[in-house]
């Protein structure tokens, strides 16, 4: 299993109402893509940390990954709720042992 971990920093406009809205089509849309196993996302205990925003998807192989991020759904996802409202992420990917 690989674990695709992605925090984001938010646009200075982000209020707490679009961060959720951001949160919930995070997980209906994601979860919608076939290759995707589960998915979460949600909002740094502190208010004020460097990184706000996350999300993490679950997939059942590097190739399940690759096909996650070139599958259409995802890339509209990106265009319409990460990149109007995000000014930097950072992803990391991790192998798990289930």
């Amino acid at each position: 299993m690989i674990l695709h971990l992605v925090l984001f920093k938010l646009a200075p406009e982000v209020d707490d109402a679009r961060l959720e809205e951001m949160i919930r089509e995070t997980e209906s849309q994601l979860s919608r893509i076939d290759s995707v196993l589960s998915v979460r996302a949600g909002r740094n205990v502190e208010p004020e940390g460097e990184w706000p925003f996350f999300l993490e998807v679950v997939v059942a192989s590097m190739e399940a990954l690759a096909t996650y991020r070139d599958d259409p759904l995802h890339v509209k996802y990106v265009a319409e709720i990460i990149k109007p409202y995000t000014t930097e992420r950072k992803a990391l990917d991790f192998i798990t042992a289930s």
